[in-house]
């Protein structure tokens, strides 16, 4: 029998071919015919390959063709995307399959869907110079989680940035970013604190420092009591000398630079009684007196290391040398009705120092030069009581007062004589010496000699020496020891009211700052004269 020339159509099979009953193969139609027989079509089911995009966009595949069970399938391509996502391929049933991948077709509709995986993400923090500090790998949609802030020596961190403006780090991450680190500067750091300071009075060039680290320019600004202390803005704080009005003064500076200000902590300075110690350099001197720094300054009057402290409220100024007979005559001749000068004839001068003057002569000299000079009186007087014998020096006043609050000339007082004559020192002897016995040797007379006029380098009948002929003290006052016993205290009385020693003074203990002798205020000789002082302006 022949084959029929048209196959039969099924729809969703396809045609396998003619079956006997009685057989499972296909009928041999080249088989010679013996009886009669019925020839079944038989048919396999067919089945489709549907691509699913699962969430992507593009073209999706399409395989047109139909598959029996165990038929062969290769699976197309790809040309779909997926934002945020990378296609890896088609899944069915478990397993998942690459373009060109081959299956068995089983008895089923199969329907491959794509596989989607999230991308990664890269967010890359940097520092503003460019150098990568850290990344983070963050899957398509999440978010990063925020760093611990960076640190950078002499900065603050601010924010992170993203393309200039801050980043909300809720953001999804749909892309490769980077972050950039804002700083800002930080306020400057101190590394060394200032100190408390303890130091005498007269000490020189207190200072106080600090160290302090920062970005940019850094700015000083001390400070004294909480008031700023103009011209002070450099890390070091020098005080040129100090005395007790400095005592407890706290002191702090201010650190700043363009990311702010630290305070640094609050010093004291605790300043222990002593004297003004200048160099030469900071003597000032007018009018033949040198200024005696003594406001909060302090010494102690007799002995030099046991006796008790004087203070000062005041600086005073003090005749650099005893009042010399050309002085003296002048002044009172221009000031005192029918003054007669002192017979000075054994001793005369104009540069040695006036002498056979009485107490009541010194302090009509004081009065005398403050009409001269414009200046307030410190002793008022309504008449002078003169020496009937000689006519040439005052006994006396009537209804003597005397003001010590006038700014004019007076005697000083012999705190303030001792002050000027040690000259800040605190030894026996304004020069250093310190012996108990002195002199013992040609040594210690010779250094005598250089400071001071006594009998040693004087002679029994010398008389007064030339004043400033010997070495000042540092005070750059001359004669305190020696040459003429000095006429002190403001007020009238009797007893020991001269310091210094004079010209033929024998032992050297009586040129100590602390030597005192007892006088008459009426009492007058050759080797007693004196100097005058005023305080100073405050």
């Amino acid at each position: 029998v022949s084959e029929p020339d048209s196959l039969p159509v099924k729809d969703g099979y396809r045609f396998v071919g003619w079956y006997t009953t009685e057989s499972d193969e296909p009928y041999n139609f080249s088989t010679p015919v013996t009886d009669d027989f019925s020839l079944y079509a038989q048919w396999n089911e067919l089945f489709s390959v549907t691509y699913d995009e699962n969430g992507g966009a593009g073209t999706v595949p399409v395989d047109t063709q139909k598959y029996i069970t165990g038929e062969t399938v290769t699976v197309l391509g790809d040309t779909l995307n997926k934002g945020g996502h990378i296609f890896r391929g088609w899944k069915h049933d478990g397993t998942t399959y690459n373009e060109g991948d081959t299956f068995s077709m089983g008895s089923e509709d199969v329907t491959l869907s794509a596989v989607w995986e999230k991308e990664m993400f890269t967010v890359t923090f940097r520092d503003e110079d460019g150098d990568r500090l850290s990344t983070e790998n963050v899957v398509f949609q999440d978010t990063v989680p925020r760093p611990v802030d960076p640190e950078k020596e002499g900065f603050v961190f601010d924010e992170w940035l993203h393309e200039g403006l801050p980043f909300v780090f809720d953001t999804p991450i749909v892309d490769d970013i980077t972050l950039t680190a804002s700083w800002n500067i930080a306020p400057p750091q101190i590394t060394l604190q200032p100190r408390n300071q303890t130091v005498f009075a007269g000490r020189r060039d207190v200072e106080f420092s600090i160290e302090a680290s920062g970005v940019g320019i850094l700015n000083y600004q001390w400070s004294v009591n909480g008031e700023e202390i103009p011209g002070e803005t450099s890390s070091l704080l020098s005080i040129p000398q100090v005395n007790r009005n400095n005592n407890g003064d706290s002191f702090k500076c201010i650190v700043s630079n363009e990311g702010g200000a630290v305070t640094s902590n609050e010093v004291t300075l605790t300043v222990n009684r002593g004297p003004w110690v200048p160099q030469p350099e900071e003597l000032e001197h007018d009018n033949g007196m040198v200024l005696i720094r003594a406001d909060g300054y302090s010494f102690r009057m007799g002995n030099p290391t046991t006796d008790p402290w004087v203070d000062f409220s005041y600086d005073f100024w003090m005749s650099e040398a005893e009042i010399t007979q050309g002085e003296y005559a002048e002044i009172m001749s221009n000031h005192i009705p029918n003054f007669i000068p002192p017979r000075w004839a054994f001793y005369r001068d104009d540069n040695k120092p006036a002498y056979t003057l009485t107490w009541y002569d010194a302090v009509l000299y004081c009065w005398a030069r403050n009409v001269e000079e414009g200046l307030e009186q410190v002793y008022s007087f309504d008449g002078i009581i003169w020496d009937e014998v000689s006519w040439s020096s005052s006994i006396g006043f009537e209804n003597l007062e005397i003001d010590t609050s006038k700014n004019g000339y007076r005697l000083p007082v012999g705190a303030e004589w001792e002050y000027a004559a040690r000259g800040g020192t605190n030894t026996r002897f304004s020069w250093g010496g310190n012996h108990q016995y002195y002199p013992l040797t040609s040594a210690d007379t010779a250094e005598i000699n250089e400071h001071a006029a006594w009998e040693a380098n004087s002679g029994r009948n010398h008389g007064p020496h030339i004043v400033k002929g010997r070495e000042p003290n540092r005070y750059g006052v001359y004669d305190m020891g020696g040459n003429v016993w000095e006429w002190y205290k403001t007020d009238d009385f009797d007893g020991y009211n001269a310091r210094g020693g004079s010209w033929n003074s024998r032992e050297a203990t009586l040129l100590m700052p602390n030597s005192t002798i007892g006088f008459t205020s009426g009492y007058r000789n050759d080797h007693l004269g004196f100097r005058v002082m005023r305080k100073a302006p405050d």
